[in-house]
């Protein structure tokens, strides 16, 4: 019969893989673990890592802008003014 690990065993299993230098292969023959599974659980795990630290929020200031911005653009030499 399979055991039915919680989140946090498994989390616990894949800290002790990653500080082991083992490959996945002794490590799950050694905690009788399929090595399938664990393959699964480092592929989630990582993914979920790495996208929870990729997110980062950045805090910006802006000036006021005005209504009416003067924007000129110069094309070939000619010089085009548009307001905005």
């Amino acid at each position: 019969m399979k055991a039915i690990l919680t989140q946090l065993e498994k989390e616990k299993l894949l800290e002790q893989f990653k500080k082991s230098g083992k490959t996945q292969a002794q490590f799950a023959q050694e905690n009788g673990l399929n090595v399938k599974t664990l393959s699964r659980w480092i592929y989630k795990w990582h993914h979920q890592t790495k996208t929870a630290s990729e997110v980062k929020f950045v805090e910006i200031k802006t000036t006021a802008v005005t209504p009416i911005n003067d924007i000129r653009v110069k094309k070939s030499g000619r010089l085009y003014s548009l307001l905005v």
